[in-house]
């Protein structure tokens, strides 16, 4: 098995674990170890950005939710305070399939 064959395996096994039904919402802490970067990315203004989870951590702390991450990387966002549902900031964690 090539080597990003094994990386595709491994973030499916991850997400299946870390989405299995009744688990808690997940943090910085949990990831851990397990994941080295996250990537986020706004379909409306086209930016996107790659961060290192241990350095996550060092800024928000181990207890910091996942779903908080793209909220809090968006601070600067042009569309991020849009009058219009539909005109607002789009930052989210970018599908890796």
């Amino acid at each position: 098995m090539s080597k990003p064959d094994e990386l595709v395996e491994d973030h499916a096994r991850l997400r299946a674990e870390l989405m299995r039904p009744g688990r808690e919402i997940i943090t910085l802490g949990d990831i851990d170890g397990r994941v080295t970067w996250l990537e986020i990315e706004c379909e409306r203004c086209k930016r996107y950005g790659r961060f290192a989870v241990a350095r996550l951590i060092e800024s928000y702390g181990r207890r910091f939710t996942l779903p908080s991450v793209p909220w809090a990387k968006s601070q600067d966002c042009p569309h991020r305070r849009a009058n219009s549902e539909f005109d607002r900031c789009g930052a989210r964690f970018k599908d890796r399939g």
